[in-house]
């Protein structure tokens, strides 16, 4: 909506009757009551073609409610989906550098593997990892 100039106000103003202009002043000087000026705003409004927000009836507004709700759940699962598939390729990139860390260096890669063990209570010992032992009553 764009906004209407100083001068389709003025001329609109003109129109106006005198003891509603001095009403409206009063209210607005006397306690700031915006309400008046709201209401004459929206008056002018309606008078130019094109410058104020379509009317529409609750019967209108209550029809429009579904496919706004669509709208919203479709927005909310294309979202979902790009979140998920941008989660999916920070796993894939993480993996594809794991990947090519442990290519460059093996022995870290082992290292890594005995550290995991030990913190899970195994030990590596001659090609067999052996778990902790279990007392069989």
């Amino acid at each position: 909506m764009c906004r209407p100039s100083l001068a389709a106000h003025r001329a609109w103003i003109v129109t106006l009757d005198p003891d509603e202009k001095d009403a409206v002043l009063a209210q607005l000087l006397h306690g700031a009551d915006t309400d008046a000026l709201s209401g004459l705003r929206r008056r002018f409004l309606d008078t130019q073609p094109g410058l104020g927000p379509a009317r529409r009836t609750v019967a209108e507004l209550r029809a429009v409610v579904p496919a706004q709700r669509a709208v919203r759940i479709a927005h909310a699962e294309r979202q979902e989906a790009q979140d998920r598939q941008r989660a999916a390729r920070r796993a894939r990139q993480a993996r594809d550098l794991r990947l090519t860390q442990l290519q460059l260096d093996p022995e870290a890669g082992w290292k890594r593997a005995e550290e995991v063990m030990d913190a899970r209570g195994r030990r590596w010992r001659g090609g067999r990892v052996r778990g902790p032992r279990v007392q069989q009553a």
